[in-house]
């Protein structure tokens, strides 16, 4: 049983804060936002949800290899010499991973960068208006901030202690 936070609708995060990677989407990113960094920041922005404080610090290593996930570490920021709490995952739809990789392919091959140098480093902050007007489209996470972790960080599984009935057929 999915155990959802209090408070819902001022949480954001997948599903509240994000828009569907259609098709459109794809191809307006793909022709307005030259740069693939860029491109893969506004992507993530849309599929995650999350906030831009928390993928400023997306390191390289973040995307996995096939780009099906990017672990975002909101404790990323917390006080040095304190260790960072667990990453949160977030699934990338099929049609945005190529952004993700084309960005890591492209950082990768800067010179002095490795897996914990930051992927989206100088999208975010005053950087971003001109990120959004580039794109041309609407982002829910921007609209709708959210300074505290996502929804689905907060949710909890409980296992049902006596089994469910089985469906009547």
């Amino acid at each position: 049983m999915l155990d959802l936070p209090e408070g819902l609708a001022h949480l954001g995060g997948p599903g509240i804060t994000t828009v569907p990677f259609t098709p459109r989407i794809a191809h307006q990113i793909r022709t307005q936002v030259l740069n693939p960094v860029r491109a893969a920041a506004l992507t993530a922005l849309l599929v995650t949800g999350t906030s831009t404080a928390y993928l400023g610090h997306v390191p390289i290593g973040g995307v996995s290899p096939n780009g099906s996930r990017l672990a975002v570490n909101p404790d990323a920021r917390a006080t040095v010499g304190e260790p960072p709490g667990p990453d949160t995952l977030y699934a990338v739809p099929p049609r945005a991973r190529p952004f993700l990789l084309a960005a890591v392919d492209y950082r990768r091959r800067e010179s002095r960068t490795d897996d914990t140098s930051m992927l989206f480093t100088k999208c975010f902050g005053h950087r971003l208006n001109a990120l959004t007007l580039d794109g041309g489209m609407p982002i829910p996470a921007l609209v709708h901030p959210h300074p505290g972790r996502d929804w689905h960080e907060h949710a909890r599984c409980h296992r049902l202690t006596e089994p469910l009935p089985r469906p009547v057929r």
